[in-house]
């Protein structure tokens, strides 16, 4: 097994400190100090790094295969984010002319968080404003991941094959690889929520000034993510103040000082803009449970319990095709019993920790866990996957130590018997809790390249990249250009045009009634929504885009109207 056997003084375990050389400066791996330094890794580490490494390619290949594809079309929470990220790198502003909005994007009225928007902001100035341009970002985003579980497990836990089946579980895992493919916020949370975590144990663990920074860094950056971070987060430092504030104080105050200090600068402007403008809340009073006027704690509770349902987390999801295929739950249902033998396991370290430091590594953990539907819960609908993909570190690393813990046991049983037995009883092990994990995930993925595309093309607006090409050749010939039947369509009209985003600010015109969405009438000859006066349904068919399952998705009419002159009418029949 990999592990590692070093004694510490914060934890039992941990991996091995390589300490920089003071006789020359590591300039480059072939230098000698570098290979020195590399030759001093113990083999084990090297071995764990390996498998992480083939993890991460297996996931990025899972994660950026026909990206353009599946999903099958661009949905318009991507299709802004993308086109948002266009316009910050030609201009500096969002789509809607704000300047350097690292608060919050104002987006279709909903105020969103601004960090996936600006990653990729240089990636489509490099390679240009594509599907798969955007979505390689959170591919990019999600395969991450991967390296940042393995980190966790090893520093809570000390144990690199903990790390090494957490990062394939992530790397592996359909819901991981699914969040991953399109380019929304909750994109970031998975990795970010990992960093985290890492980055306060870690903190604790070495007790230095500078990791007590870093974590304040990455703790901000997270609440950028997503807005569950927004409460997800400072519960997370809450909970990592009461297990580890001890190990924070010996730090000192000046460290601590610095880091509260960096959290604030990077989630300060964002948290005011949640909790202070109007704007800013609209999207948090829209889905907020208590702002409906008749619910109480209790309902609260039951929404926060339907985030350990089974249904939820192993038959159906939340319901959502957009969120998870439909007929799946979030996890493999193979996984569960490695998920409860890593909670017990987690409870058994609690009361009894086999290593010193073991109790607050396990309780920090558990937090986490009982932690993560807080946001989820005061919001409606719930259970909701999306507000959920906190889940996605948290359930491969408990994942991990229950199948570790179990290897573990057998072992302990097995002690006495020769070693031929003992091999061939943890391969028989293993092979029982990989082998339905591994049929259940061929069948997930087979289900997500055949079938899924079709089941949910309606709802990511197929057949609109081909209608806004379609306008755009025949433009010339009609003195207005509508769309009607589709989600925020003039987004689309931006994104596949890639409309020059000066102009965009200049020409939109939008109607703000906050806490509803922005409702966008016109840009340029483009209108948006069907006038009762058009007759657009009775004008000659001129072009359909059939969907990927037969029926048409959408089609054009065209010809002179006695109101609004010659028209193009693009409409979902």
């Amino acid at each position: 097994m990999i592990s590692s056997t070093e004694p510490s003084p914060a934890r039992g375990t941990e991996l091995p400190i390589v300490k920089a050389s003071t006789t020359g400066s590591p300039q480059h791996w072939g230098d000698r100090g570098a290979v020195a330094r590399l030759r001093r890794i113990p083999r084990r580490a090297l071995v764990a790094w390996a498998l992480v490494a083939l993890a991460l390619a297996v996931g990025l290949v899972l994660r950026c295969w026909n990206l353009g594809g599946v999903p099958p079309a661009l949905n318009q929470d991507e299709a802004v984010n993308g086109y948002d990220a266009y316009s910050l790198f030609l201009t500096g502003r969002d789509h809607l002319g704000h300047p350097f909005p690292i608060a919050g994007l104002e987006s279709f009225g909903d105020w969103v968080s601004p960090l996936l928007t600006f990653l990729t902001a240089p990636a489509v100035g490099l390679f240009g404003l594509r599907v798969e341009t955007v979505r390689a970002v959170a591919a990019a985003l999600g395969a991450l991941t991967i390296p940042a579980v393995y980190l966790l497990a090893v520093e809570l836990f000390g144990r690199r094959l903990t790390g090494v089946l957490a990062a394939w579980l992530v790397a592996l895992l359909p819901w991981a690889i699914h969040l991953s493919r399109w380019a929304i916020p909750p994109a970031t949370v998975p990795p970010l929520v990992a960093l985290t975590l890492f980055a306060l144990a870690r903190a604790a663990y070495r007790r230095g000034a500078r990791g007590v920074v870093a974590a304040g860094l990455v703790a901000g950056l997270a609440v950028l993510g997503y807005p569950t971070m927004k409460l997800y987060v400072p519960l997370l430092l809450l909970a990592a103040l009461l297990v580890y504030g001890r190990d924070y104080l010996r730090v000192g105050a000046e460290a601590l000082a610095y880091a509260a200090l960096v959290f604030l600068a990077v989630a300060g402007p964002n948290l005011y803009l949640s909790l202070r403008d109007p704007g800013g809340r609209a999207r948090f009073d829209q889905v907020a449970l208590f702002a409906t006027g008749h619910a109480g704690l209790g309902d609260a509770l039951r929404q926060y319990a339907s985030y350990f349902a089974p249904r939820f987390l192993f038959v159906a999801g939340d319901g959502d095709p957009m969120h998870a295929p439909p007929g799946f739950g979030v996890l493999p249902p193979a996984l569960l019993p490695l998920l409860l033998a890593g909670l017990a396991w987690l409870v058994a370290e609690v009361a009894f920790p086999s290593v010193p430091g073991r109790r607050r590594s396990a309780l920090f953990l558990l937090a986490a866990v009982a932690l993560y539907p807080v946001p989820g819960a005061l919001t409606v609908s719930s259970p909701h996957a999306l507000r959920a993909a906190s889940l996605i570190p948290l359930a491969a690393v408990v994942a991990a130590a229950g199948a570790v813990a179990v290897l573990d046991l057998a072992h302990s049983l097995l002690r006495a018997a020769r070693p031929v037995l003992l091999r061939g009883a943890l391969a028989l092990l293993i092979a029982l809790g990989g082998v339905p994990l591994g049929l259940e995930l061929a069948r997930q993925y087979a289900n997500y390249a055949r079938d899924y595309p079709r089941e949910v093309a309606p709802l990511f607006q197929y057949g609109l990249a081909q209608m806004v090409a379609y306008a755009r050749a025949h433009e010339g010939e009609y003195d207005e250009i509508w769309f009607s039947g589709a989600s925020a369509p003039y987004i689309y009209v931006l994104f596949y045009d890639r409309w020059p985003p000066s102009d965009a600010h200049a020409s939109l015109v939008v109607r703000r009634a906050p806490p509803r969405f922005n409702r966008v009438d016109a840009l340029g000859k483009y209108h948006f929504g069907e006038p009762a006066d058009l007759g657009g349904r009775q004008l000659p068919v001129l072009y359909t885009v059939d969907e990927p399952a037969g029926g048409i998705a959408f089609a054009a009419r065209g010809g002179p109207t006695p109101a609004h002159g010659r028209v193009l009418f693009i409409y979902r029949p």
